[in-house]
């Protein structure tokens, strides 16, 4: 079948979409309440955050604070709390701060405080043992990590993207297939990072996260609805993404399951570690 012709508005669209959630500095997580119950899925099927901190155990077992920027709906700042931290968890999503300001309640977490608003906004009144981050682009900036690593006694570490052009669910292959730009899933990713430590001269330790972080839905059109709304793909090739969808889903648990190995790093910044 051949494929609709993408029109010059069509990329400028598509460019824009990608700027917008995915390759900008400032990104910001669209929040919604279908996208948290779509994360909130996918997180009852992943290993995820059990296989950050064992792998960052060795560096914060015997600490006591822990900022999370960026928390989202707080998969992170629930873990730490539960392990015992003292946790701080900030983001600028109203909805998923309500999200999580719920979830806290419901489980009588005492030793975590949220606050609704961004790293950018937000007044440091102490410093903290560590200050964490996933997935956080907007502090791929020098002075970003000057601010921070001001207000941390001993670690910064952050979750990154592994690779150059997101991937996400074999998304590239989708691209491809139907003849879209792969530039246009571009992203910065841990390298960016790098060269800012290395030229500042600061320490750091590098750990490569490979672990599956698929996402169940109801129905394969549940399926298209989730790949329309993370993804710059244009309307006019709904046909082509089920058919794809088609391929990649399998059933698991009575559900139908887009498989995605997700690949992360883990970048451990030293506060007073210098080369």
């Amino acid at each position: 079948m051949k494929l609709p012709k993408i029109t010059d508005k069509d990329l400028l669209n598509i460019s824009q979409t990608n700027l917008d959630s995915g390759n900008s500095l400032r990104q910001r997580f669209n929040w919604n309440h279908q996208s948290i119950r779509w994360f909130l899925a996918s997180e009852d099927t992943t290993n995820f955050y059990q296989k950050v901190l064992e792998t960052i155990h060795p560096y914060i077992e015997n600490l006591s604070s822990i900022l999370d920027i960026g928390c989202g709906i707080g998969g992170f700042s629930i873990a730490f709390a539960k392990s015992g931290f003292y946790v701080t968890a900030i983001d600028s999503s109203m909805i998923a701060m309500e999200h999580l300001r719920n979830k806290i309640q419901e489980i009588n977490l005492q030793n975590i405080k949220i606050f609704p608003v961004s790293l950018e906004d937000f007044q440091f009144f102490q410093k903290y043992d560590v200050i964490f981050g996933s997935y956080i682009m907007g502090l791929m900036e020098e002075k970003m990590i000057d601010r921070v690593l001001e207000y941390t006694t001993h670690y910064l570490i952050l979750l990154l993207p592994y690779r150059r052009i997101k991937n996400d669910f074999c998304i590239e292959e989708l691209y491809r297939e139907l003849k879209i730009d792969t530039d246009y899933l571009k992203q910065s990713n841990y390298l960016d990072l790098i060269k800012i430590l290395d030229r500042k001269n600061i320490s750091y330790h590098i750990k490569i996260l490979h672990s599956d972080f698929g996402q169940p839905f109801q129905t394969k059109e549940e399926g298209l609805d989730f790949i329309n709304h993370y993804f710059p793909i244009l309307k006019k090739y709904d046909d082509e993404v089920m058919k794809w969808l088609d391929r990649k889903c399998i059933l698991r648990d009575g559900k139908y399951y887009l498989p995605n190995q997700k690949e992360s790093v883990i970048m451990i910044i030293e506060k007073k570690g210098r080369i």
